[in-house]
């Protein structure tokens, strides 16, 4: 029997280097334009926020500025002679009680309690900002 040989072609390094170069050249201007853009992004200042239900209040300037109060999980304040305290919080509803009388109202939402009408403009883990009427 005879033997088969398997052809080898030689393939010359100067045929991949016009390929190789090229790749490398997309590869380059690929990354040159996403360093581009993260440039411009930080740049701007342009931020997703991927909680967008969610109101978050800065600091009491902001809430006093709505004519609102802070109140403090556990805590309660004086309001018309009616005692209004923050039973819990969560990121999108709060338990308030006035004067013995709990229910919760989500964020942004309005609930109306014993004649007292309490938004609940934003909360955090355990503030939040009551704006009463």
């Amino acid at each position: 029997m005879a033997k088969k040989r398997a052809r080898i072609s030689k393939v010359s390094p100067s045929d991949n280097s016009g390929v190789h170069t090229k790749n490398l050249l997309v590869a380059t201007v690929a990354l040159l334009s996403a360093l581009l853009i993260l440039n411009v992004v930080s740049l701007t200042g342009f931020s997703v926020n991927t909680r967008s239900s969610t109101v978050k209040f800065i600091g009491d300037d902001t809430c006093t500025m709505l004519g609102g109060i802070i109140l403090r999980e556990g805590t309660s304040a004086n309001y018309n002679g009616q005692r209004v305290s923050l039973v819990s919080t969560s990121d999108s509803v709060i338990a308030v009680d006035i004067d013995g009388e709990t229910k919760g109202i989500k964020s942004g939402h309005d609930g109306f309690i014993k004649g007292v009408t309490v938004r609940n403009f934003a909360a955090n883990d355990n503030n939040a900002c009551l704006i009463l009427n």
